[in-house]
């Protein structure tokens, strides 16, 4: 999991945001080089140009994108989602289990109705 930072702005502390949300900010201009900025695991506050961001996106990167896809949803819309494809599994089992024989029972019924037509 990527590493999460905490950001000071006029003296509000904010937080906590990944390596990639800091560059935005940075980007944006809501934070520069002198923004002071701690990572989430450590005490000690540095300036934002101190922090070495490259490792940081290194390790988000090779998370792919379906981690960082599912690490910015919430909660419920993961849920909702998980039982929505639980649903589409458990209707593709159904219908691949019962389905079978009414496929087979309705090519045999065509089958004799061919044949009637036949004589």
């Amino acid at each position: 999991m990527p590493r999460k930072f905490y950001y000071d702005v006029n003296g509000e502390k904010l937080g906590p945001v990944t390596g990639r949300e800091l560059l935005y900010l940075r980007a944006e201009g809501k934070i520069d080089d002198r923004t002071w900025v701690r990572a989430e695991d450590s005490q000690t506050w540095r300036p934002y140009a101190s922090v070495n961001l490259r490792e940081e996106r290194k390790k988000e990167a090779a998370a792919g994108p379906l981690h960082s896809i599912l690490r910015n949803m919430s909660p419920a819309i993961l849920l909702v989602s998980g039982l929505v494809l639980f649903s589409l599994l458990v209707l593709a089992v159904v219908t691949a289990v019962y389905a079978w024989p009414l496929i087979l029972c309705g090519l045999a019924l065509l089958m004799v109705i061919r044949m009637m037509k036949i004589k």
